[in-house]
């Protein structure tokens, strides 16, 4: 949740931003076109801040269990995000005050821009003749999805069911289904990924590794996972996959 703070702090913490985004925007900042179906790309770097500036003002903010980063909020749209550990690699979480969820994958192993300007460039849809809401703001993103699944929240317009089917396997992991939540535009499957190297071995779960391919469930679009590491202390963990129709 973003803190308050007293107007002199926050002045002087956006009028710092303003200089460092003034300097990066001619030289080392990047752009990204969220279409409000994929992660933003935010690469980190040992001992460096990086700067990131949302489309609107994000009204709550949450990493996953264990958080690898450290993020800080520089106002109501901008926050500042460093990586705890050397390497690592973690989902940031944003609810803006429109009620988007933004999901960006913060990564060590990204390349890393001292600033980010993310642009809203989803579609929107006109209102309808009968005054009711326009279609884009009821509609479910991949992202909005995926959060649902990690809290256990059925979405409106989805059926969930049991599942038992094997997904992925590998010589490091497996990846079984446990639920599947279905609607005509989308597919979520609930998994349980399991480590089945020998004992003592660290798996890492490298989400750009995994491609799914399942042409009745559609585009694979997003994976979540609650830990991307599995050892002998947590040789299994949950995951989340996203899949679009049409």
């Amino acid at each position: 949740m973003l803190d308050a703070e007293d107007g002199d702090t926050r002045a002087w913490r956006t009028a710092l931003f303003l200089a460092l985004f003034g300097y990066a925007s001619t030289s080392a900042a990047a752009s990204f076109a969220w279409d409000g179906t994929t992660a933003i790309p935010v690469g980190l770097q040992a001992r460096s801040e990086t700067v990131l500036r949302m489309p609107e003002r994000i009204a709550k903010y949450w990493s996953e269990d264990a958080p690898a980063i450290s993020v800080s909020p520089v106002d109501t749209r901008t926050f500042s995000i460093k990586p705890i550990a050397v390497e690592t690699e973690q989902r940031l979480f944003m609810r803006g005050e429109s009620g988007k969820i933004f999901v960006a994958k913060v990564s060590t192993a990204l390349s890393h821009y001292p600033v980010i300007e993310v642009r809203d460039v989803t579609p929107t849809d006109p209102a309808t003749k009968d005054g009711s809401p326009p279609r884009s703001l009821s509609a479910l993103s991949p992202t909005s999805l995926l959060v649902k699944m990690m809290r256990s929240e059925t979405a409106a317009g989805f059926s969930v069911a049991r599942s038992e089917r094997r997904i992925l396997t590998s010589d490091q992991f497996v990846v079984d289904a446990r639920e599947v939540w279905s609607s005509p535009v989308m597919t979520g499957i609930v998994t349980r990924i399991t480590r089945v190297a020998p004992a003592g071995t660290r798996v890492e779960l490298k989400p750009a590794a995994m491609e799914i391919f399942s042409p009745e469930l559609g585009q694979f679009r997003l994976i979540g996972a609650d830990r991307w590491v599995l050892d002998d202390e947590t040789p299994e963990t949950v995951g989340y996959l996203v899949f679009t129709k049409g």
